[in-house]
């Protein structure tokens, strides 16, 4: 009778050979994951928004789209004032923070029509209310043009120790697209004059941009 004799050296081949197709079809299994999440990734990141619906970028706006109401709110972000106010005050107690902000809405996704004005906003804060009623707003364009916005709106709210006061305005399209376009601005709100920096007008020529389709 002939026996048949394994060698250990050639059984060890055979399980070596085992344990490598074993790590091969581990790091296929792994790789197919991996290019699968991605792609999952990739799709998540393609969604569309009201921004990419605008095929603009916005860096000074924030949009957004409530899909119940089939509305898309246009806003600029608030930004600071305060630098660019006028120090020159005779009481301490007028220096006020003062912020900008403002928004506009349209139907749909996607803007199909100019936009007819757009809402600013001006938010003061301070120990003590400083303008206490509606101020008439007038812009100065390039040191020369003076532009009559008209009067603003006004209500204040009670904080902790401060307290905040908002004079909203509506301003036209084109009102709004001189003074974005103008080489310098300046705003009266009353009687305090703001000097407007080039990044705030960068912030206005974003807005108006993004008024029409």
């Amino acid at each position: 009778m002939v026996t048949d004799v394994v060698s250990p050296t050639l059984g060890a081949k055979h399980a070596t050979r085992g344990i490598q197709e074993m790590i091969k079809i581990t790091i296929r299994i792994f790789v197919g994951f991996v290019l699968a999440v991605s792609c999952s990734l990739v799709g998540l990141a393609q969604e569309p928004n009201a921004a990419s619906a605008t095929g603009k970028t916005a860096r000074y706006l924030k949009l957004k789209y409530d899909k119940q109401k089939n509305q898309t709110t246009v806003a600029l972000k608030r930004m600071s004032l305060s630098r660019a106010m006028n120090k020159e005050v005779n009481n301490v107690t007028e220096m006020a923070q003062l912020d900008l902000d403002g928004s506009f809405d349209y139907e749909g996704q996607k803007l199909s029509q100019a936009a007819e004005a757009v809402t600013l906003n001006f938010r003061a804060l301070s120990k003590y209310p400083v303008y206490q009623r509606g101020q008439n707003v007038v812009g100065v364009l390039d040191g020369e043009r003076a532009l009559m916005l008209g009067a603003t709106s006004y209500k204040s709210n009670a904080q902790t120790f401060m307290t905040e006061e908002v004079l909203s305005i509506s301003v036209p399209y084109a009102a709004l697209k001189r003074m974005a376009e103008s080489k310098s601005l300046q705003l009266f709100l009353g009687t305090r004059e703001i000097k407007f920096r080039e990044k705030d007008q960068e912030a206005l020529r974003e807005l108006v941009s993004f008024m029409t389709p």
